[in-house]
């Protein structure tokens, strides 16, 4: 069975009243079973995706503290991932990537999800 990733949640408080979010879900369109830690060095840090992989998941520790960049190529200036929130990166079938480059502030391990 392939993997699935379903978000889904609710956003109180607001003006209008409150809103429910999803479920949101992404189906994988293989069964990877990859999940492993993978220990990140102080700059860019290259990450090989699955050529079957429809989704990444990436999970700093709860506690964290080093500052995290996804990058598409060593040049970018990179977008800020969260110190210690999960980040769920769908790709695009038509365009998908062999590579991404996740660039860490210092030493820290994540952990990685392909669906």
């Amino acid at each position: 069975m392939a993997g699935t990733i379903t978000i889904g949640g609710a956003a109180e408080g607001l003006t209008s009243g409150s809103k429910t979010i999803g479920p949101l879900t992404i189906l994988g369109s293989a069964t990877l079973g990859e999940v492993h830690d993978q220990a990140l060095t102080s700059g860019d840090n290259t990450v090989t995706v699955p050529a079957t992989a429809t989704a990444a998941i990436i999970v700093p520790p709860s506690s964290g503290t080093v500052t995290i960049k996804l990058k598409g190529a060593a040049g970018d200036t990179g977008l800020f991932l969260s110190e210690k929130y999960p980040t769920v990166l769908p790709f695009d079938p038509a365009h998908m990537p062999s590579t991404f480059i996740l660039n860490a502030g210092g030493s820290v391990t994540v952990e990685l999800t392909f669906i």
